[in-house]
């Protein structure tokens, strides 16, 4: 089947006919030799344009959802509430009237808070999206991540250039800034910045994958007023928390696929990757790079907010070691560390206390986990930009290899240890009825 250019369709659904959305997914495997390959700083694998088909058959209305009576009001196609008299003899109320065309290619209602965003979404004109959505992804995010990424690079390996800049000085504007090598200069100091903003700066970029992705996942009408809604009270975290326990379904591996390949999984295998690598691959390589994001960022999250709010933490180069003789089972774990504060157990209705928590930096693991999201970021915003603004797409795929090898950098052995928690003193509790108890 040959890829068809965006047209307008339309798509039954039950009583009334919907407007399609004038560009949707389309396969992006289909004849690599004649897309058009953009080279605006990425460097990235040219792939082909998809075909319409392949979204109309991967997002069906959410059988949960799609019972209920649908109303349109001046184009607008919204949902009566249950208990609406079907006579009309009360007048409507309704849950929102942003969701028009679009709302035929959702598979179930995005994740908000209802309570919280319903009043600011009632009476948005939709007629203002496409300029939203142009506005949104002519901007390049992972640009932002990758200056940093870079300029974190020069101080892991580079601390000489950033110390001969600093001792010539710097001006701008009323900043004058110049630093000796007892200063902030110091390679010890330029050390503690590289440790600790290499763990700022993959959960900076991971949140903003993950909540890219997320804002996208089901195509609406404008992802940058999707991006604003995951700032709901608990939204984000369900989210992630829902990649990760829907990691192994189909829904969610389709629309990953569909997002960082740019087609469904069935297209992706069917037409294979680049290089000769298998299509499978590629949809497996990204499906676990997200989860696997996920789950780090849900783990990390105490260093991560410590750092974030009021730098809480303590850089360091700390070494820790079990076993000798008589225990020959080696668990150590030396190099680069933060030190932190934070309640444990995690466990529900369970007493917390407070610890010093530990966790060791891999610092080139971590700066390479940065780079995958990036090109991960860059992936999503180019099948976005082919469907919100019909621009060609550029895919570069990662792979399981690829994520195996960030997500194992530097565990050496059987029993790897990155994370040691201490309690703090703590007064001994007296039983009640012990002879010492206060009485």
């Amino acid at each position: 089947m040959q890829p068809s250019t965006g047209r307008k369709a339309r798509v039954d659904e039950r009583a009334g006919q919907v407007e399609a959305a004038t560009r949707r997914f389309e396969h992006l495997l289909d004849q690599v030799a004649h897309l058009a390959r953009r080279e605006d700083r990425r460097g990235q694998l040219g792939f082909a344009p998809a075909r319409d088909e392949d979204l109309r058959r991967g997002l069906d209305p959410d059988p949960r959802t799609s019972s209920r009576s649908a109303h349109r009001i001046d184009g607008v196609k919204v949902r009566r509430l249950a208990g609406m008299s079907r006579s009309g003899s009360r007048r409507p109320t309704y849950k929102s009237q942003v969701w028009r065309s679009h709302a035929v290619t959702t598979r179930r209602p995005p994740e908000t808070g209802r309570n919280t965003m319903q009043s600011a979404d009632k009476d948005l004109i939709p007629d203002q999206f496409p300029e939203m959505n142009r506005r949104f992804h002519d901007s390049h995010p992972a640009d932002y991540f990758d200056l940093r990424l870079a300029i974190l690079l020069v101080a892991a390996s580079r601390s000489d250039v950033i110390q001969t800049t600093l001792r010539d000085g710097i001006e701008i504007g009323l900043l004058k800034l110049r630093a000796g090598d007892d200063d902030i200069a110091g390679t010890d100091n330029i050390s503690r910045y590289a440790i600790t903003d290499a763990i700022v700066l993959l959960h900076h970029a991971s949140e903003a994958l993950l909540r890219l992705y997320l804002a996208h996942e089901r195509q609406p009408e404008c992802p940058w007023l999707e991006m604003a809604r995951l700032r709901g009270r608990g939204v984000f975290p369900r989210g992630i928390e829902r990649l990760i326990t829907e990691r192994d379904s189909k829904h969610q591996r389709d629309n990953v696929s569909r997002w960082f390949l740019g087609s469904d999984v069935a297209h992706v295998i069917e037409r294979g990757g680049p290089d000769g690598r298998s299509g499978k691959d590629a949809v497996e390589g990204a499906n676990q790079f997200l989860v696997a994001t996920a789950e780090r960022l849900l783990k990390e999250s105490d260093v991560y907010n410590s750092a974030k709010h009021g730098m809480s933490v303590l850089p360091g180069d700390r070494g820790m070691k079990y076993g000798d003789h008589d225990f020959p089972i080696d668990l150590s774990m030396n190099g680069p560390s933060l030190a932190y504060l934070e309640m444990r157990p995690k466990q529900p209705k369970v007493r917390k206390r407070w610890a010093e928590t530990t966790t060791w930096v891999q610092l080139d693991g971590s700066l390479a986990w940065i780079r995958l999201v990036t090109q991960q970021m860059r992936n999503l915003w180019s099948v976005a930009g082919l469907v919100y603004l019909d621009i060609p797409a550029s895919i570069n795929p990662i792979f399981p290899d690829q994520v195996q090898a960030v997500v194992t950098a530097g565990k050496t052995n059987t029993y790897n240890i990155d994370t040691l928690s201490m309690e703090l003193a703590y007064y001994v509790e007296t039983p009640p009825h012990h002879p010492n108890a206060m009485r």
